[in-house]
This record gives C-alpha cells, structure tokens and sequence, in this order.
C-alpha cells in the first residue's frame, strides 16, 4: 500500500467528519434558537393575557355600575398572576423587551392602586393612568413582535 492511497484515505475522513461536525452543529444552533423563540411566544403570550387580565378586572371595579367590597381583594389577586411572568420575562426576553415590560407593569400597578383607593373610570386620574398603561402595553408588544422576528404589516 502506498503512503499517497492512506494520505488521501486519512484526508477524505477527515473532510468528512469535519463537514459532519459542522453540520451537527449548525443543526444544534437552529433547533436551539427555535427553542428559545417558542419559549419566549409562550412567556409573552401569558405575560400579555395576564396584564389584560387584570386591566380589565379594574375596569370593572371602576364603573360606576359596580360598587364591590371586594374590589381591592379581587384587584390584588387580579394583578398578582403578573409578578410571577415578569420575572420569567426579566430572565429570558433581551434588555429592552425587559425595560418595556417594567414600564407596562409599573403602569399596570398604577391602575391597581387608583382601583383600590375607590377610582372611578371617569376620573382624570385613571383616565391617565389608562392611557399611559394602554401606551406602555403597545411598545411592549412591538418590542416583542421585534425579539420573535414578526413584522408589522
């Protein structure tokens, strides 16, 4: 046997368990992302419905239809679902995703506070309040369209 015939024979394994390699790992690296991109939907999805949620529960309390006892109560528990996600979300969604995601919740707490202290929807307080939960709320889901690749349109 020729040394030339073993030379081409090692370089040919070589070629092919490095074309291997890479390929497994460009594999890995996809199937990695899209993990992560699947775990994020979810986090944002509930994170979303859990702010709604709440927002909502307020709204109900802050009619001038409903007078309820029990609205701080219910707007607590309404609002404590939150705590739990925005952590999640502190961990897994990039920097500015997380920055917004403060913003909706700090302006979210605002809401459950004026709900609490008996507000009604029609004040300019939490007339405000909405407004600038409801404005957080959209940068937040635009932040969040930007992280998972989803354009507007």
């Amino acid at each position: 046997m020729e040394w030339t015939t073993l030379a081409a024979t090692l370089l040919g394994a070589f070629i092919a368990m490095a074309s291997t390699l890479l390929v497994e790992r460009s594999r890995a690296s996809r199937e990695r992302a899209a993990n992560i991109s699947a775990v994020r939907r979810e986090l944002y999805s509930e994170y979303l419905t859990a702010l709604n949620h709440a927002r909502h529960t307020f709204g109900r309390h802050t009619s001038k239809r409903r007078s309820d006892p029990n609205r701080g109560v219910e707007s607590h528990d309404a609002f404590a679902p939150c705590y739990a996600l925005r952590h999640q979300l502190a961990i897994t969604a990039p920097a500015g995703t997380v920055t917004r995601s403060e913003a909706a919740f700090q302006s979210l707490r605002t809401l459950r506070d004026l709900t609490v202290a008996g507000s009604a929807r029609e004040t300019p307080a939490y007339a405000e309040a909405t407004t600038r939960f409801m404005n957080d709320l959209d940068e937040l889901r635009a932040s969040m369209r930007a992280d998972l690749g989803i354009a507007d349109g």
